[in-house]
């Protein structure tokens, strides 16, 4: 007999996503309902709270998405604009004030119901998001759930992405170095609060990577994996005193350092690189303590 396929598990008990044969139905209809209440009542607290002005000093205290008390991070230089935002100034400041009500670690999910395009990253089809793709498979590694087929992986991460990546119930953190959203940085998206990017960036790191630094520091991490070549020596500032040994592999370049008992990776960008199984298991096998990976 043909075993049945594992499907995704996330208990209400805060323990964690893991596939298991079948869902207790009971568990489901409760765990819909409270997550369904819970984040309605607060999407309204946000929409009554919401203010008439953008609160830059808010937006640029917010950590990330996910569990603040995570064992995997993972670290950009900046969260990329939907479209509609992107192109508009009206869009750009609503999305501008919905984040002014963040608070400093957000549930992924609750937080784009309010961001243009955002329910869209939750639906049952959900949009393409290659950078959270390879961050799904990460984790799926990490919690020691592989699938032998192509198919099957692909499957498990779609399924996967929405339900814990950047989720408070699972053990992600999602973080981004910088604050203001921007898909590029050639245009300048908020000069009603610095004149240019180089007046931004001058203003707003120093301050970043000290915070971020002290939160990564607060609690144990296993992994800490920072993507995006070009903004290595960035990273780095976040470690101090770590010594990094490069790592050649098979498909990437990698360094890597230990800090604070976490192993912490610097790799090229999610949304370029680990396009294929063989990459992403490479990034895995170098970017997770050899305990996760076998």
């Amino acid at each position: 007999m043909k075993k049945p396929n594992k499907i995704l598990f996330i208990p209400m008990d805060g323990t964690g996503p893991r596939m298991v044969d079948e869902e207790p139905q009971e568990e489901i209809d409760r765990r819909k309902a409270q997550v369904i209440a819970d984040s309605d009542q607060r999407r309204r607290k946000r929409l009554a709270n919401r203010p008439s002005e953008i609160d830059w000093g808010r937006v640029e205290k917010f950590i990330g998405y996910g569990n603040i008390e995570a064992p995997l991070v993972f670290i950009g230089m900046e969260e990329g604009l939907a479209k509609p935002a992107a192109l508009d100034p009206n869009v750009l400041r609503q999305d501008m004030l919905w984040r002014s009500t963040f608070e400093r670690v957000m549930d992924a999910k609750e937080a784009h119901t309010g961001l243009a395009d955002g329910p869209a990253l939750f639906s049952d089809t959900p949009r393409r998001q290659q950078t959270w793709r390879a961050i799904s498979d990460v984790m799926l590694h990490y919690n020691g759930q592989t699938l032998g087929s192509k198919a099957e992986r692909s499957k498990a991460r779609k399924e996967y992405r929405p339900l814990a990546v950047g989720r408070s119930v699972a053990n992600s953190l999602l973080i981004e170095l910088l604050p203001y959203p921007s898909n590029d940085r050639k245009t300048w998206l908020y000069p009603d609060r610095f004149p240019t990017r180089a007046a931004y960036v001058a203003a707003i790191l120093p301050e970043r990577v000290k915070l971020i630094s002290e939160e990564l520091g607060r609690y144990q991490r296993d992994a800490i994996i920072c993507y995006g070549q070009g903004d290595w020596p960035t990273f780095k500032l976040l470690f101090p005193e770590a010594r990094w040994t490069a790592v050649n592999g098979r498909y990437n370049k990698f360094e890597c350092a230990s800090w604070n008992k976490a192993k912490v990776t610097l790799a090229y960008h999610f949304s370029r690189f680990f396009n294929d199984d063989d990459e992403l298991d490479e990034l895995s096998r170098i970017a997770l303590p050899t305990s996760f990976t076998g």
